[in-house]
């Protein structure tokens, strides 16, 4: 297995993600806003900090692999790669998910403004 087809694996899980389990997506969305807006202290993210570590660590292994096998760029410094992808991933799903227009289920997290 390449790491171009392990990295492919890890973008799909995305799209999984979004297909499959949208009240997941919706959760982490309402977590993160309710993390930044009520300041919780580091100490009480501790558990959430060690799941982003267990996929920074998958995803260390996808990069040593396409070090050695040449099939994904490595010229991008690692963590950079990580979190361009993730975040990137991850905000589009979960902005599909959380103002899903096809269902007319629009969850307003921000009052918007009048523009003239």
């Amino acid at each position: 297995m390449t790491a171009y087809s392990v990295f492919e694996f890890y973008l799909n899980s995305f799209l999984e993600l979004y297909r499959n389990h949208r009240k997941l997506l919706r959760f982490n969305q309402f977590f993160n806003v309710y993390i930044q807006s009520e300041k919780v202290d580091k100490d009480s993210l501790k558990p959430y900090q060690e799941m982003i570590r267990g996929i920074r660590k998958q995803f260390h292994n996808i990069y040593l692999k396409a070090v050695k096998d040449h099939t994904i760029r490595t010229d991008i410094p690692e963590e950079e790669v990580f979190s361009t992808t993730i975040h990137l991933m991850l905000s589009a799903v979960t902005r599909n998910t959380v103002a899903d227009i096809t269902t007319n289920n629009v969850f307003m997290l921000f009052k918007a403004e009048k523009i003239f």
